[in-house]
């Protein structure tokens, strides 16, 4: 029926059949408190001024379709059993179509929620979709829009399952937050982007939130500061999952990344971001490809059994491991590998402490390597490797330059300095004993003392081998304790 006002609904029941209930210049009102107000096959429901504005409509029906759409008010359904947003009787997805006032849009289902058609908030307010429940099917599928515009309205997913995007974009206009969560009923949830698929807010937070995998498609925000994307998986890994997008875009902002079990194991997340902080507590590796340079505040690999890697290239731009972070470590027995491509534009500053246990330190530049006063390098028994020029491509540059009072101590490992220009020194250490203790070569440039803080050189036990084009220790001698 059709009503020119308000219409209230009580209890309505039409088995697998169609419901249609439209309160043209009016709003469709529950008046029966929290009891059943539609049971049916299909819904369809069209009013002015609201649907459940004040309290919620309750439906029920497993696998029933729904179609519903307000002008303005809220719009509130909460379905027992399966709900699908579909198309029914010539009306697409679920609307607030006016901007007059903000109004929130929410859909709750005691059972999986789909999405096929269209969620779209034009009024400034919030999105909310659940999928509740604790059965491994109690999933949240979104394979529409789901669009938060006229305003800074939220948009908040969760499901007791998993929450699975298969097609088409997740966007929230102005700072609104974008945040999904898997798992609440069921503590095994799993978060999946299909390739292809989108979630993006113009400045607003993007957090996501699972138990197991979260398999990334594009998260992308404009949101300037801390916490501009958070990503964590409790007892999983957060994986590429396919690379028609760029993984991770927060070009303002910090993006803070927790896993189990890997973050881009095996296939790199793609990154254009500020500042990361990334932390895996347990198997697996850290790899990260970043567009334009990005500022590293924290990369860490923290159990002390585990044998993943950190791996982190810039293909250009600056590769900043930041002042004042918690610095770039390995503590089981993975490596370090910071590579800074780009040719002139690909520089490594290294401005915190670089550690492994027992790992391989890698560190390479196309053009210079810089330590600042804190960029300490150190391992118990891993190699340590600093190219700079690593393209070698013949350039002017490729400058390595450690500043007064910089160590890089490889312990039992060896330690390997190259650059194309000069090779200013710091202080280098290793007990290694054999021939190839410490390498230091300086293609077309001096081998320089940087400063007296610390001897220039220490290898008791092995051999030190020196190359360079215009001097080494020239004006300042270098000091030394070398075996050889």
């Amino acid at each position: 029926p059709a009503a020119g006002g308000d219409l209230t609904l009580n209890a309505i029941s039409a088995g697998s059949g169609l419901v249609d209930l439209r309160a043209l210049g009016g709003a469709l009102t529950d008046g029966n408190g929290a009891t059943e107000n539609i049971s049916a096959g299909s819904i369809r429901l069209d009013a002015d001024t609201g649907i459940g504005a004040a309290d919620e409509i309750e439906t029920a029906g497993t696998g029933l379709l729904l179609t519903a759409q307000t002008r303005t008010g809220n719009l509130q359904i909460v379905n027992t059993g399966e709900l699908i947003v579909d198309t029914v009787g010539g009306l697409a997805g679920v609307q607030i179509t006016s901007n007059a006032a903000a109004s929130n849009l929410s859909l709750r289902a005691r059972s999986p929620l789909t999405i096929n058609s269209d969620v779209i908030n034009n009024s400034g307010g919030n999105i909310i979709l659940t999928a509740g429940g604790s059965a491994a099917t109690d999933d949240l599928t979104i394979s529409a829009d789901v669009i938060a515009t006229g305003g800074s309205g939220a948009i908040l997913l969760s499901a007791g399952s998993d929450v699975i995007q298969t097609t088409g974009t997740i966007s929230a206009a102005g700072a609104g937050a974008i945040t999904l969560t898997a798992g609440v009923g069921t503590l095994d949830g799993v978060i999946r982007q299909e390739d292809g698929v989108r979630l993006q807010s113009v400045s607003g937070m993007i957090d996501l939130m699972a138990d197991e995998d979260i398999r990334l498609s594009n998260l992308q925000t404009g949101h300037s500061g801390a916490n501009s994307v958070t990503v964590t998986s409790s007892a999983g890994a957060i994986i590429d999952n396919g690379d028609t997008h760029v993984d991770i875009i927060a070009n303002s902002g910090t993006v803070t990344l927790n896993a189990e079990t890997g973050i881009g194991h095996g296939n790199a997340l793609e990154t254009t971001v500020a500042r990361l902080a990334a932390t895996n507590s347990g198997s697996g590796n850290i790899q990260i490809i970043e567009t334009d340079g990005i500022e590293l505040s924290a990369v860490q690999q923290t159990s002390a059994i585990a044998t993943g890697n950190i791996e982190v290239v810039s293909n250009t731009g600056l590769l900043d491991v930041l002042a004042g972070g918690a610095g770039i470590g390995a503590f089981g027995t993975g490596s370090i590998s910071l590579q800074a491509d780009g040719a002139a534009a690909g520089n490594l500053s290294v401005n915190a402490l670089v550690q492994t246990t027992s790992g391989a330190i890698t560190l390479r530049a196309d053009n210079n390597v810089t330590f600042t006063a804190n960029g300490d390098v150190t391992s118990t028994t891993g190699n340590v490797v600093v190219n700079a020029d690593d393209d070698n491509s013949g350039a002017a540059g490729g400058l390595l330059t450690m500043a007064d009072g910089v160590l890089i101590n490889a312990g039992s490992g060896t330690i390997t300095l190259t650059s194309d220009g000069n090779l200013t020194l710091g202080g280098l250490q290793t007990t290694n004993a054999t021939a190839n203790a410490v390498q230091v070569t300086s293609r077309e440039g001096g081998i320089v003392d940087g400063g007296d803080s610390d001897i220039d050189i220490i290898a008791n036990s092995g051999t030190v081998t020196l190359n360079a084009e215009t001097g080494i220790g020239h004006g300042n001698a270098l000091d030394t304790t070398a075996a050889r």
